[in-house]
């Protein structure tokens, strides 16, 4: 998943604590997004939320680290992990991707191109 700007960030708090993450950007890798026929930049309407389940995973804190305004003047964010792309229902906006990773994997920067 790529972000490309930051809308909101936080922590669900209760017994089950999950952080979440919401953003410009995209699922899956810049190929498939050319081989749907998609830009390679998302349109500004395109956002993806990200559901890290452990708030103690340990990729975590260097993840958050990377989403600050700085960071997006001239990268976008990759993030990774494992987990699921959540099903959607009739009523949820197209335009929104909700991933539910149970362990991140990684987060990187990567060049604007």
């Amino acid at each position: 998943m790529t972000l490309f700007d930051l809308r909101s960030v936080g922590n669900s708090g209760g017994v089950n604590q999950t952080v979440g993450i919401i953003g410009r950007g995209y699922a899956g890798t810049p190929d498939d997004r050319r081989r749907a026929g998609k830009k390679s930049e998302p349109d500004e309407e395109e956002l993806v939320a990200v559901i890290v389940r452990d708030a103690k995973d340990p990729v975590l804190p260097s993840c958050l680290n990377l989403l600050v305004a700085d960071v997006f003047m001239e990268h976008t964010v990759r993030i990774s992990g494992i987990g699921l792309v959540e099903r959607r229902s009739p009523d949820d906006d197209p335009r929104l991707v909700t991933l539910r990773l149970d362990r991140l994997s990684e987060c990187t920067v990567v060049p604007l191109r």
